[in-house]
């Protein structure tokens, strides 16, 4: 039999690891699949938006976003994290435009990147393991 102790000891370690941290209740699996598939299914509908739409859409603001640019000053991506799921990984893939999205100093225009079109908008759920388009590599790389 567990004891309260107990108890509130396992509680405390499925709040640790959910990531929510001490006293935390342990997360509820169809709760965040639910999310991640509202995400999905937005997400879908987004392709060829503005940003601005994208991101109201997905309830995130312009200062939550990381711009993702490879090589540096090529301006690929905006990405976010959703503050109510843990390990989800929102991308908006720009369609790309060189008088916009290249900067040498990596500082672009807040107002002409909202005006920017989705490429794409991925959601990528970060406790399951992501295989490349076409296929794992060879030697499993």
């Amino acid at each position: 039999m567990m004891g309260k102790g107990m108890l509130l000891c396992a509680v405390a370690t499925a709040g640790l690891l959910a990531g929510r941290g001490w006293g935390a209740e342990a997360a509820k699996p169809d709760e965040r699949a639910e999310a991640i598939a509202s995400f999905e299914k937005a997400a879908a509908e987004l392709k060829g938006q503005y940003v601005s739409v994208a991101l109201k859409n997905l309830g995130a603001r312009f200062e939550d976003l990381k711009m993702e640019d490879e090589p540096p000053g090529k301006l690929r991506a905006l990405t976010f994290r959703p503050k109510k799921v843990q390990n989800v990984l929102i991308r908006i893939v720009l369609t790309y435009d060189a008088a916009v999205h290249f900067s040498e100093k990596r500082v672009w225009d807040k107002s002409a990147l909202l005006e920017s079109r989705a490429a794409a908008v991925k959601v990528v759920d970060e406790t399951v393991q992501q295989v490349p388009e076409g296929g794992p590599t060879p030697g499993g790389k």
